[in-house]
């Protein structure tokens, strides 16, 4: 199976079928040849975990991002519930009946 004219010969192929054929007792794979699909599956799993950070990291974001927003959101509905109170119409103010400050 070793070819020296196409080295590449591994990029062709999926890893299903690189797999099989090391299964295969009559494999003419060498060190050098197995070397390189290990390289090149350590090479394909470096980046792919690298990926998979970078996509935690920004979905952990998001999330947070979407908390601050919700909590900021129930904040200001809170305000505006608080500061729209309207007053009974028989309301009076509680000092007008004080007589400290009768004059």
């Amino acid at each position: 199976m070793s070819k020296k004219n196409d080295p590449d010969i591994f990029e062709q192929m999926s890893i299903f079928q690189i797999i099989n054929l090391l299964d295969d007792q009559e494999n003419t794979f060498s060190s050098e040849d197995i070397s390189k699909i290990i390289d090149k599956l350590s090479c394909a799993k470096r980046k792919k975990e690298s990926i998979e950070v970078k996509n935690r990291h920004q979905e952990e974001r998001e999330r947070r991002e979407r908390e601050a927003r919700k909590a900021k959101e129930r904040k200001e509905a809170h305000i505006r519930e608080v500061t729209s109170m309207d007053l009974p119409l028989d309301w009076e103010n509680a000092f007008n009946q004080d007589a400290c400050f009768d004059t």
